[in-house]
């Protein structure tokens, strides 16, 4: 897939009201928890911040998402079956492998540096 398809993939999956004919409810796994945040948001923070180059980029897995977002593990997985052929287009076009997040500096944390913490405290 060619970078400027993976975008086109990648902008339809952030930005799901973009896309024609999708007059469907969003399903629960794309809801807001009361104490996570929507997977597509820190989806969307993860391809910023590994496009930035920043810092090191960073595979994407289920794991990774559950962990960011504080949703169900159910819920990531059903959220990642639809969208899996987009997140792994992204690791490929990156050389991403699960390997690759072990590159990682000790103490890295997440939210902080993709800039989700919760302000509220």
């Amino acid at each position: 897939m060619k970078d400027q398809a993976l975008d086109q993939a990648l902008n339809g999956l952030l930005n799901p009201s973009a896309q024609k004919g999708g007059s469907r409810e969003k399903p629960e796994s794309e809801l807001e928890a009361e104490d996570g945040m929507m997977i597509a948001q820190v989806l969307a923070a993860r391809v910023e911040s590994n496009q930035s180059k920043r810092e090191p980029p960073h595979y994407i897995s289920q794991g990774i998402l559950q962990k960011i977002s504080g949703q169900t593990v159910a819920e990531v997985k059903l959220w990642f079956a639809e969208h899996e052929r987009a997140v792994k287009q992204h690791n490929a076009n990156y050389e991403l492998t699960p390997m690759t997040n072990r590159r990682i500096r000790r103490g890295f944390n997440d939210k902080e540096e993709l800039g989700l913490e919760d302000t509220e405290q």
